[in-house]
């Protein structure tokens, strides 16, 4: 199984942030080989090596997790919109989880998304 989107991914943040394949994949902990073989889509590297490129890139996991299969985009609603749902998450507070009221409109937004994914993922099991 081939990754030509990733492997692609990776050598242009590689590129964009002036690394070599070697100090890439000395700070990834993977061999020159293998970064080589994922960059040209011949290898399909695993969701941790992922991971570790990710933070090598000082990029976002789901940059690279998104385009791999190994996590699904998330729709960050605008935050101008109200919620569907209430969050049901009170931590015995009237504002909600630990933390909730720090939360700006987006962040809150953002949070009622993922959880509004993960109950509509196990609805659908």
């Amino acid at each position: 199984m081939s990754d030509r989107g990733t492997g692609s991914i990776i050598r242009v943040l590689r590129g964009e942030r002036g690394l070599s394949g070697a100090q890439l994949a000395r700070d990834a902990g993977i061999s020159i080989p293998y970064l080589c073989q994922i960059e040209k889509g011949q290898r399909s590297p695993s969701e941790s090596v992922l991971r570790r490129l990710a933070c090598a890139l000082a990029v976002p996991p789901d940059v690279l997790l998104v385009p791999s299969g190994f996590m699904y985009p998330v729709e960050v609603p605008d935050a101008r919109v109200a919620p569907t749902s209430s969050l049901d998450l009170d931590a015995g507070s009237e504002n909600g989880p630990l933390g909730w009221a720090e939360l700006d409109d987006r962040e809150k937004a953002a949070v009622q998304a993922l959880v509004d994914g993960l109950r509509s993922a196990r609805a659908q099991r």
